[in-house]
């Protein structure tokens, strides 16, 4: 291989150099300046032997240097001249060398490799020749199978990262992979990814569910027959998205069972009752189980009036002044919330109680405390109040303080079970119930200025209300999720929603209580909540 140098204006760049973008070369032509370049150019000949022109010679190898060196006004440049190289070759040559770059992004790594494999390259070959692991290489090569037109899009605007990537490829489906990216750096991108998953999962276990049905016999649920009349008993359920696990809660007895999938991933199983079973004689237990049932529909009943009148009082101000205000909200958060919602009395309105405090509504408050008192004790209230003030701050709970007081009989029993002395110990025993034990010793850790607000928090926010009698963990832990969706604060609202997991409050039920608070702090931040709340169940 000769080395020559060679005047700068015989060297021609390489027209399918994969590098289009040469990058910032200043401190190159700076060096080469001072310097000079002592890495030779690989090039190789254009019209050699072409007799009465000059020779030209195309860059393989050096693209940046040749650029930097006429930038610092070199005239001649060293290079290696090669021949015999197919073009196939000059591509693989540049592309290899382009992929020992550490400036190179994910995404152009991406498409370097897929080129070498377009070339002929296998991943053992690039792999070698490249330096990258086959794993990394597989990873990039995912990467190459999105649309490039949306990604390149995306890419102009911001860095992707690998985690990013890596969670698009847990979707098999290219379309849908595509369609996802669109949501990369957004908040909706991770419950994208979740959706497209579950999609995928349902459009694998459905086929599989069906030829199951078909070979066991199962038969389709009748779609004008009714599933909740006394013909039919339920007898079993199983979820699609884990078909191959949850098939095994299949009944056993498949002789005359039928089988509604109405709901996209949740399979309800129901027999037909006989004439047998139907005259079959009741036991004593029977009949007793028979009248519970009656009597807890009917105070269900009963109850879910009484909530609907309840929740139309506060609006009988607007009745006569504002008839259609009245009209429209009364009958939304009377009826329909309440219908839409299922949550016990407690949670119902210790919720509302906490996010009245968090969105500072002290005159609705007043205006409903009557209502509050018939679900709640002077003293269940009074603990929200109490505890409003760790998260909310003394100016914001001051008024609901002073209402509490003009209207109900105080001072009330204490409920405090810690003293100045042992309160931080006992608080952050709290927090190791609540979150875990990587909270053990929390008060003393984290840099020296910043460890007396963790003293604070085990031993006021924790210590002087968490172990407080009145309410159980988990609705404190709950009253704690609605003050802090009221409020927005996310990073937060996330920590304690991973508290409520921990002490048995599911995504199910805090869906159910952010929709029951609603009304009170509009759609943007329960639907935010509901966001987070499905970020944290991913975790």
């Amino acid at each position: 291989m000769a080395v020559v140098n060679m005047p700068v204006e015989c060297l021609i760049p390489h027209p399918q150099n994969p590098r289009k973008d040469l990058g910032n070369l200043e401190e190159l032509t700076a060096s080469i300046k001072e310097n000079g370049i002592y890495q030779n150019l690989t090039v190789i000949p254009v019209n050699e032997a072409v007799p009465g022109e000059e020779p030209k010679y195309m860059v393989v190898i050096g693209h940046r240097r040749l650029e930097a060196a006429k930038r610092a006004g070199l005239q001649e440049v060293p290079c290696a001249i090669v021949r015999g190289l197919t073009e196939t070759q000059q591509l693989q040559i540049m592309l290899l060398e382009n992929m020992q770059r550490s400036d190179l992004t994910i995404y152009e790594q991406a498409q370097g490799f897929q080129q070498l494999l377009d070339f002929g390259m296998d991943i053992e070959d690039i792999s070698q020749q490249s330096g990258f692991s086959k794993r990394t290489i597989r990873r990039r090569l995912e990467i190459a199978k999105l649309d490039q037109n949306k990604l390149n899009k995306i890419s102009s605007t911001r860095q992707l990262s690998l985690k990013e990537f890596d969670e698009l490829a847990k979707i098999k489906n290219m379309e849908a992979r595509n369609e996802v990216m669109e949501k990369i750096g957004t908040n909706d991108f991770a419950l994208a990814v979740k959706r497209a998953m579950d999609k995928e999962k349902l459009a694998d276990a459905m086929p599989v569910f069906l030829a199951d049905m078909e070979r066991l016999g199962i038969k389709k649920f009748p779609d004008n027959a009714n599933k909740y009349s006394s013909k039919y008993r339920r007898v079993g359920s199983l979820d699609l998205y884990e078909y191959e696990v949850t098939k095994e809660k299949m009944p056993k007895k498949t002789e005359g069972l039928y089988y509604e999938a109405s709901y996209p991933r949740n399979v309800e199983f129901y027999v037909k009752e006989t004439k047998k079973n139907k005259a079959r004689e009741k036991s004593a237990k029977d009949i007793e189980k028979e009248k519970r049932i009656k009597e807890a529909w009917f105070k269900m009943d009963a109850m879910a009036a009484t909530h609907h009148e309840l929740r139309k009082t506060f609006m009988e101000n607007f009745k006569d002044k504002d008839p259609e205000f009245y009209d429209f909200y009364s009958h939304f958060i009377g009826e329909e919330v309440i219908d839409d919602t299922t949550l016990d009395d407690k949670s119902r309105y210790l919720s509302i109680t906490a996010v009245l405090v968090g969105t500072k509504s002290h005159d609705l408050f007043k205006d409903m405390l009557e209502d509050l008192l018939k679900y709640l004790t002077p003293d269940e209230i009074q603990e929200v109040l109490y505890q409003a003030v760790a998260y909310l701050g003394i100016g914001i709970v001051y008024p609901f303080l002073t209402i509490m007081n003009k209207h109900v009989d105080k001072p009330l029993k204490s409920a405090s079970t810690t003293n100045r002395n042992n309160r931080i110990e006992l608080g952050n025993e709290k927090q190791c119930e609540l979150f875990g034990e990587h909270m053990r010793g929390f008060q003393t850790s984290g840099p020296e200025e910043e460890r007396h607000i963790k003293r604070w928090l085990a031993g006021n926010c924790f210590g002087d209300n968490y172990t407080r009698i009145g309410l159980t963990g988990a609705q404190r832990e709950m009253i704690t999720f609605c003050f802090l969706s009221a409020l927005g604060t996310e990073p937060q609202l996330k920590s304690h929603i991973g508290g409520n997991f921990h002490v048995g409050n599911d995504a199910h039920y805090l869906i159910n209580v952010i929709s029951n608070c609603m009304p009170y702090i509009g759609y943007p931040r329960t639907l935010n909540a509901i966001r987070c709340i499905h970020e944290m169940e991913e975790k």
